[in-house]
């Protein structure tokens, strides 16, 4: 039996677009593209190495007794989910989510002195991406409100090319 208790699954810098949050399925998760990778208030980033916001991933997770979870035992990109939770029904919202994490330069600068320590041959997540974040001139798009062309046509969930992890 499913209870009604929904989990937020993000980061405490992450905002939603203005518009209304649809209503969640009756079990299950709801799926949004997130613009993980915003480089300032009104800018994503968008590169062979900064796609996320290409991609459906559940941010909103309905609580289900009884699912056994599987969690990714390592020391860095051990995701906020379950690694099987994609194993639960669920439904995709146009809605799109900001993770805003990326967007101060210090805060880049401490995530990349981080992963240089935890994960010094992108053993766990892409290295070239790590350097990247150093990048003085990253291509940036504008981020416009309500616009989520990418939303069109998706019907699944999708892990960046090189990622193996949540």
């Amino acid at each position: 039996m499913w209870w009604s208790v929904w989990f937020p699954s993000g980061y405490k810098n992450n905002r939603q677009e203005t518009r209304p949050l649809p209503e969640p399925p009756k079990k299950g998760l709801t799926l949004f593209k997130a613009a993980d990778d915003l480089w300032d208030e009104n800018h994503y980033r968008e590169d062979a190495y900064w796609r996320a916001h290409h991609f459906y991933r559940p941010f909103l997770v309905r609580y289900a007794p009884g699912f056994p979870c599987r969690w990714r035992e390592t020391p860095l990109h051990c995701g906020r989910l379950p690694e099987n939770i994609a194993e639960l029904k669920g439904a995709f919202s146009s809605l799109r989510i900001k993770h805003l994490g990326w967007m101060k330069p210090a805060d880049r600068l401490a995530k990349y002195y981080r992963y240089k320590k935890l994960d010094p041959d992108g053993r766990y997540g892409i290295k070239g991406q790590y350097l990247s974040i150093l990048d003085p001139k990253p291509h940036l798009v504008p981020w416009v409100e309500g616009d989520c062309p990418l939303s069109k046509g998706v019907e699944k969930i999708e892990k960046p090319p090189g990622l193996t992890g949540g």
